[in-house]
């Protein structure tokens, strides 16, 4: 398909490569999609190189939500409303300039009406608020694909990672519903959607975006890993892939963007820069920190690499495709229902629950100074009957587990609702 700009775009064998480009982009997720879709647009000739047999990385077999506070779905901000959205992002940003904050409120809603411009995505405005603050705060702002088509990815299966559960029900509707605390799926609704191969969550959203892509021209190569970046006069001057076991040097005359995610799968880097390293991913096993490595090849400066984003999962014996890693379930009914409480090694209650990262609490081991893994500890009316349960009602061990390369840990949830207690 060729784009405004005459390119053809599509996904593209490695022998069909080109050896110059304006811009290459290491990293399929949906930072990566989007940056080669904001370049093709601009003009540029671009190619997105994905190290993995499959598309998408931890943005496929996400919920595919992207908080944009300020977005046109939700009309006019007033500057109150900013200064309080401006204060929240302050005060969980510790050690981020102000420059930076205001830089993302503003490039936030200028990419959601980029994106629903240049591709068949249209957003729709979540009920639910931010993770860490009162709902009247921020409600409303984060945004999810709403269904959409797979195109000319109908087997959506064979081009991107898949999440552990069918990507056919909205965040909002899964809420709706209450699958994941027992209640009845929208049969009707999930049979009309599976029959019309439409797709949502991170799936629709990385869906969405690589037909973008494809229609703006961008060239798209799968188990092509970029390996060096070569500088000249102190930039980017050219990349060598990795492809089919021989290297392909290309020239690039733009830049080169880096967009490959964390490195929760490198035993060695997740051991020497995480503040918990004993952590397991719930992500594909596509994250090994090759953005950091090119990174500092190229003479960049680093920082913040002991940042993650911890949650309880529960592990599995199913493998992410056709490797060898087992997947992991992210805990969410497990530690959010009634008639459960999670206690240290003395019997006492130290954390809520349900907080969105109690998994640093619990990887700590316990409060109080006491050693030892966390236990959950239920009656018997704890059970989750429903049919998207998010892992085992047998009792695990709660391991706390890195998603991606971003997001800020915090330790409480709501103080009132931690209250140490004792367990008989």
């Amino acid at each position: 398909m060729k784009s405004a700009h005459g390119r053809s775009g599509g996904v593209v064998a490695v022998e069909d490569v080109s050896d110059d480009y304006d811009v290459v982009v290491a990293g399929s997720g949906a930072a990566g999609l989007v940056a080669a879709l904001s370049a093709a647009v601009a003009g540029a000739r671009v190619l997105v190189a994905e190290a993995a047999p499959l598309f998408g990385g931890a943005t496929s077999v996400s919920g595919g939500q992207v908080w944009v506070p300020g977005h046109h779905h939700r009309g006019t901000v007033t500057e109150a409303a900013r200064q309080d959205v401006r204060a929240y992002c302050t005060e969980h940003s510790i050690g981020r300039p102000v420059s930076k904050i205001d830089a993302f409120l503003d490039a936030g809603p200028a990419m959601a009406r980029f994106v629903e411009e240049h591709t068949p995505l249209r957003f729709t405005a979540m009920g639910g608020p931010d993770s860490l603050t009162p709902p009247e705060a921020t409600e409303g702002w984060n945004l999810e694909p709403a269904p959409l088509g797979a195109g000319q990815f109908a087997d959506w299966q064979e081009w991107v990672w898949s999440p552990p559960y069918p990507a056919v029900l909205t965040n909002d509707e899964v809420a709706e519903s209450r699958m994941i605390f027992g209640g009845a799926p929208p049969g009707e609704l999930i049979e009309r959607r599976m029959s019309r191969g439409e797709v949502t969550l991170g799936v629709g959203l990385v869906i969405g975006l690589l037909r973008g892509c494809i229609d703006a021209g961008v060239g798209l190569i799968r188990s092509a890993r970029l390996s060096t970046i070569e500088t000249e006069n102190g930039r980017a001057a050219g990349v060598v892939l990795d492809a089919d076991g021989t290297e392909h040097r290309l020239r690039v005359r733009g830049g080169v963007i880096l967009a490959t995610g964390g490195f929760e799968h490198d035993r060695e880097l997740v051991e020497n820069l995480l503040t918990i390293p004993t952590t397991v991913p719930a992500s594909p096993p596509v994250a090994a920190g090759d953005g950091l490595r090119l990174a500092a090849q190229a003479g960049a400066s680093l920082a913040h690499l002991s940042e993650a984003w911890y949650w309880p999962v529960v592990p599995t014996d199913q493998t992410w495709g056709e490797s060898s890693t087992k997947r992991a379930e992210i805990m969410l009914a497990e530690r959010a229902l009634p008639h459960t409480i999670w206690v240290n090694t003395a019997g006492r209650r130290f954390v809520n629950e349900a907080s969105h990262n109690c998994a640093w609490a619990l990887a700590s081991g316990a409060s109080d100074g006491q050693p030892g893994e966390p236990a959950g500890v239920r009656d018997r009316r704890f059970s989750i009957p429903g049919p998207l349960p998010t892992g085992r009602c047998r009792p695990r061990r709660a391991v706390a587990r890195r998603r991606g390369g971003c997001g800020h840990p915090h330790r409480s949830g709501r103080p009132d609702q931690s209250r140490p207690c004792r367990a008989d």
